[in-house]
């Protein structure tokens, strides 16, 4: 899979990634969570859905709720997900920008990355 950047301004944006056959305990990372006082604040979810059409419920982290880790981004952090689940056929990641913006002012772009996905058989 190749790497994938959500952006986000005021309207959240969304990327899905189904499976031809279900997958189980999927990892894998979102890179550069990230927040900067009155133009930007990263709030990202995950939602899965099983073989059965069963969804779940949103899992959400934004900068200020992950432990920062010591890789490539130092003032951002980066969400290690694992979704100890079986037969997953679908996982939404939704990226929305949580800043308060004064007025007159314009939103900054959110962005994160995410590529990879390990899953067991």
């Amino acid at each position: 899979m190749p790497s994938v950047m959500l952006k986000a301004t005021s309207d959240a944006q969304y990327t899905e990634i189904e499976f031809d056959t279900p997958v189980h305990y999927p990892k894998f990372t979102i890179f550069s969570i990230d927040e900067k006082e009155g133009k930007y604040s990263d709030a990202c979810s995950i939602i899965y859905t099983d073989k059965d059409g069963k969804v779940s419920e949103p899992i959400t982290r934004s900068a200020g709720n992950i432990a920062n880790s010591e890789e490539e981004c130092a003032d951002a952090v980066n969400w290690n997900v694992e979704i100890d689940e079986k037969d997953i056929k679908k996982i939404q990641i939704i990226l929305e920008n949580k800043a308060e913006v004064m007025e007159g002012e314009e939103f900054s772009e959110s962005m994160i990355l995410f590529d990879k996905i390990e899953v067991c058989s």
